[in-house]
């Protein structure tokens, strides 16, 4: 039954965008009459002040996820429990939470934003199949002065999941991007992309593919400009990446490449697997926009966030574009209904 499954929202970093996309967002599933039922966490006193700020015609109520009501967007009761064993600092926290002071990286941002995020996680694990989650944005450097040892999300979700290494896949209509290396800095590249992690992340791709876009082809990029140009320009191509790709074909498994990074990213659609993350995202974001979705591929749950961050140069005035964290919800429900069929 559709009235059973539940997107669960965490709020992300409350000092950026994160609570006014998330209430726009809800507002406007309402107002569309989208199935399934909106939870979530965050300290209901801010979400209901900032939702008469706003002027949103939207119901509140507190409740816990087991009854949440398919007419408004229902909240946790905050404090919310939280199962994993969190650091002392992200303990520091009260009924009424006092807000960050500015829309910067902060630790109080950092605390809140871990703290709805674990308690989210909780919620949707105790029900993966009917239950989705959908991350507002969140400061990675207000994350990292709370004492969150991960990256960001996906490999954050990655250790609550009990998975070593998901896939990160920004995804929109025409074009979708895959990640082999998700937050390494450049420096250790070299050793981030390997022939083994190369195949574990193209086989998530071609998996999802196969249930959300069946009949296409996932195009795998080169590490190298112009795919190495036969050795020229590097050897990975001649010495592992080709080889690799060669073998998964003669197993029926759709995929092309190596592909030079700038042709095939050049024509704005296809669905791809980069090797890091400046060289997909920059294009996909370029071309997908607002309706450009992160989804989180290999866990034992649905996960999605928009593509875009905190957004702290235009927090607290009112004019975040929710259109992002939509399209999130969408891909969440699409998601959850692939696993029910």
């Amino acid at each position: 039954m559709s009235g059973d499954r539940l997107l669960v929202l965490s709020m992300g970093d409350p000092a950026g965008i994160g609570p006014e996309v998330l209430l726009k967002a809800a507002a406007r599933w309402m107002a569309e009459r989208r199935p399934g039922r909106l939870l979530a966490v965050a300290p209901p006193s801010w979400l209901d002040g900032l939702r008469r700020r706003l002027g949103l015609e939207l119901r509140l109520v507190v409740d816990d996820g087991t009854r949440a009501r398919p007419d408004g967007l229902t909240l946790a009761p905050w404090p919310p429990p939280v199962e994993e064993d969190p650091p002392t600092d992200l303990l520091i926290h009260e009924k009424e939470p006092t807000p960050p002071a500015l829309p910067a990286p902060s630790l109080a941002g950092g605390i809140l934003a871990w703290l709805s995020l674990a308690a989210a996680v909780d919620i949707v694990g105790r029900d993966p199949v009917r239950r989705a989650l959908v991350t507002a944005p969140v400061c990675k450097e207000s994350l990292a002065r709370a004492g969150f040892r991960w990256p960001g999300h996906t490999e954050y979700l990655g250790w609550r999941g009990g998975v070593a290494d998901p896939l990160m896949w920004m995804c929109s209509p025409d074009l979708s991007v895959g990640l082999v290396s998700n937050h390494d800095p450049l420096a250790r590249l070299p050793l981030a992309i390997t022939a083994e992690r190369v195949e574990r992340k193209a086989r998530l791709a071609l998996a999802h593919l196969a249930r959300r876009h069946p009949g296409e082809r996932l195009g795998v990029l080169a590490l190298n400009p112009h795919a190495g140009d036969g050795g020229v320009l590097g050897g990975e191509e001649v010495e592992w990446l080709g080889p690799l790709l060669e073998s998964m074909r003669r197993e029926g498994l759709p995929c092309d490449g190596p592909l030079s990074a700038d042709a095939a990213l050049a024509r704005g659609k296809g669905r791809l697997l980069a090797m890091y993350h400046d060289q997909g995202l920059p294009v996909f974001k370029l071309v997908a926009g607002a309706a450009g979705v992160n989804t989180t591929l290999g866990l034992p749950f649905v996960r999605c966030s928009p593509g875009h961050g905190t957004a702290f140069d235009i927090a607290g005035q009112g004019r975040a574009d929710e259109g992002g964290l939509f399209a999130a919800l969408a891909e969440a429900w699409r998601q959850l209904e692939d696993r029910a069929a």
